[in-house]
């Protein structure tokens, strides 16, 4: 059984570099970008599914009271989800959701997302990375070079 060994820390101070979060938990980054994030989310869906649009303003003010740890894994778990959909067919036919994430967030953050995207591993499996330093994902999992190619091309 995977164990989680900081699931309890608490979120990272803002750092001065991009390379200083890959260092930081995925979870603190999703915490981060959490604005950004509620936004292309419902950009998204209100261009995809305009009636289902105020169910998920009304989801997402439920999950906010939750708390910051808990809004952000429901995030993240939306956003995995949504990645990997828009990705299904790899990087060959990118979507628009894809590409705004891509180049929409830093490094530190769409680069272990779109890797966790794009592998095989369960969503069970791919929670656990919201725990490990941003860099784990990348670290891991190894893909295809054409992809990891594209990858770097689109990222801001």
């Amino acid at each position: 059984m995977l164990t989680p060994t900081n699931h309890c820390a608490a979120p990272a101070a803002p750092s001065a570099t991009a390379a200083a979060d890959t260092d930081i938990p995925l979870r603190d980054l999703v915490c981060r970008h959490a604005r950004e994030l509620e936004g292309l989310l419902a950009a998204h869906l209100q261009h995809t599914a305009p009636a289902l649009a105020p169910a998920f303003g009304q989801q997402l003010e439920a999950c906010r009271k939750l708390g910051g740890t808990k809004f952000s894994s429901w995030l993240y778990g939306v956003t995995l989800r949504l990645l990997r959909d828009s990705l299904a067919k790899g990087f060959a036919e990118p979507s628009d959701f894809a590409l705004r994430f891509l180049r929409g967030f830093p490094q530190s953050l769409a680069r272990p997302m779109i890797t966790l995207a794009l592998s095989s591993i369960s969503y069970v499996a791919c929670s656990i990375y919201l725990c490990k330093p941003a860099c784990a994902a990348p670290q891991d999992i190894s893909l295809p070079s054409d992809w990891k190619a594209c990858l770097d091309r689109n990222l801001r």
